[in-house]
């Protein structure tokens, strides 16, 4: 299909489309541009791609660029829908740079009554503006029976103001029939600035009755305003399964978190399901402010900033309940890193990693040791203690106060890599220089080897000119 471009300035009513196609079947609209603003009311919806179909239509490589304005329809950077077929919108991507805007908002958005829905791959970038209502990546929505994934989808925000939900990938089917599967799966959320006043999702899958998975989500805050909330995965089901699992939380940088502020690694609406399993939080080197609460972690790794000290309140402050738990499992502390750039660690420091205002459950390797590095070069066995209301780390070995810092492995084999590849080069260089003096000698001598003896009719040992033996 051949791309087409649309650029509207100063408002309009109606709805908008970089391109659409409307049948029966195989509807497909692909490579649009569309481009908004800076200024204007608009009170239509906005589609990149727009494809509408009673069996099969997906919309793809849509792309939607919004400059100013007011909006109070919806926008998408590519729509497909379909009654019982397969919608897909893929590849699309939406950019906000300022404006106001009322309705929710998607990278892509796939809808079916009984159909397969399919929001992959899309990206929406916000930089600016106030948003009254939901961001998505993508989203894939069935009202009756089918099956929806969102997957691969991305948030990236660096400014502007949030009051909806946010979620990289949101997959919904009303009513499932059968053991078909929703999911949300390898999306994302990155945000550096901006102010958020409701949840963050990495992944939403969600239905009435089946089976849901969110998982392998990421969220990532290095900046901005939290008033809400983080959530890795949520699974929802009043029916079957809910397994919001493996998705990962990254706070860095200084963030500020409101004081109700939570961090999950997942969440359901279904009481007993797993919202635990290989679930990560990661503080690197983070500065930022403490959260109200924190749960649904199993794991917990660390990279503590150069200016970090054992006078330090802790490397994350929880101003309520932290909880280790989740049903018979409990969390872990995977890692305790410290960032290159500060001084060497001393035997004997201890540093707090997390304090709380309470602590449910206790760390399965509470009072055993892990190995710590401090950039690439130093390594450290690290002693980890649960007490009250803390979590401490303390070196035990391989720090300063009377002993040098220990050399990470990794390094020493690097090191001596690199010696014994030079021995190597030099054992080379005397082959070479040896073999070249001979080979010279040689030639001198008719072809004989240095230190060989010649003779010749009527010779003697040494040969001619004195050039024997001892003489090489």
């Amino acid at each position: 299909l051949a791309a087409s471009w649309t650029n509207i300035n100063g408002g309009a009513s109606g709805a908008i489309y970089g391109d659409s196609a409307v049948g029966v079947t195989n509807q497909s609209t692909s490579s649009n541009n569309v481009t908004i603003g800076p200024s204007g009311s608009y009170s239509g919806n906005i589609y990149g791609g727009y494809a509408d179909s009673v069996a099969n239509a997906d919309s793809f490589n849509n792309n939607v660029s919004i400059l100013g304005g007011s909006f109070t329809g919806q926008i998408h950077g590519a729509y497909a829908s379909t009654l019982n077929g397969i919608a897909s919108a893929y590849n699309n991507t939406v950019i906000i740079d300022g404006g106001t805007f009322s309705i929710f908002l998607t990278g892509g958005l796939a809808i079916a009554n009984d159909g397969i829905t399919s929001a992959s791959n899309n990206s929406f970038t916000i930089n600016g503006g106030t948003i009254n209502n939901n961001v998505y990546g993508g989203s894939a929505h069935s009202s009756g029976n089918g099956v929806s994934g969102a997957d691969g989808n991305t948030v990236t925000i660096t400014g502007g103001i949030v009051t909806g939900t946010i979620a990289g990938g949101q997959a919904i089917v009303q009513n499932v029939s059968g053991a078909s599967p929703v999911h949300a799966s390898n999306n994302s959320v990155l945000i550096s600035g901006g102010v958020f006043n409701n949840v963050i999702y990495g992944g939403i899958a969600s239905t009435s009755t089946g089976s849901t998975y969110a998982t392998g989500n990421t969220v990532t805050v290095s900046g901005g305003t939290v008033n809400g909330g983080i959530t890795g995965g949520y699974a929802g089901t009043t029916i079957g399964g809910a397994f919001a699992t493996g998705n990962t939380v990254i706070i860095t940088n200084s963030p500020t978190f409101n004081a109700g502020a939570f961090l999950l690694g997942g969440a359901t609406n279904k009481p007993g399901e797993d919202v635990f399993s290989n679930n990560r939080l990661k503080i690197w080197n983070y500065t930022g402010s403490s959260v109200g609460q924190v749960l649904n972690f199993k794991y917990y790794n660390f990279l503590l900033p150069p200016s970090f000290t054992t006078a330090s309140s802790a490397a994350l402050g929880v101003t309520g309940n932290l909880n280790l738990t989740s049903g018979s499992n409990s969390s872990t502390i995977e890692a305790v890193d410290f960032a290159g750039g500060g001084p060497t660690r001393n035997n004997g420091d201890v540093y707090t990693l997390l304090r709380a205002g309470s602590i449910t459950g206790t760390i399965t390797n509470n009072g055993q040791t892990i190995a710590g590095k401090q950039g690439a070069a130093l390594q450290y066995t690290i002693l980890l203690a649960q007490n009250a209301n803390t979590i401490t780390a303390t070196i035990i070995s391989g720090g300063g106060g009377g002993s040098a810092a220990t050399l990470n492995p990794q390094m020493k084999a690097v090191s001596e890599g690199r010696t014994s590849g030079a021995i190597a080069v030099n054992q080379g260089g005397d082959l070479v220089a040896g073999q070249g003096i001979n080979s010279a000698v040689a030639s001198t001598h008719g072809g004989q080897p240095a230190g060989s003896s010649r003779s010749g009719s009527g010779g003697s040992a040494g040969g001619r000119g004195g050039l024997g033996s001892s003489g090489a």
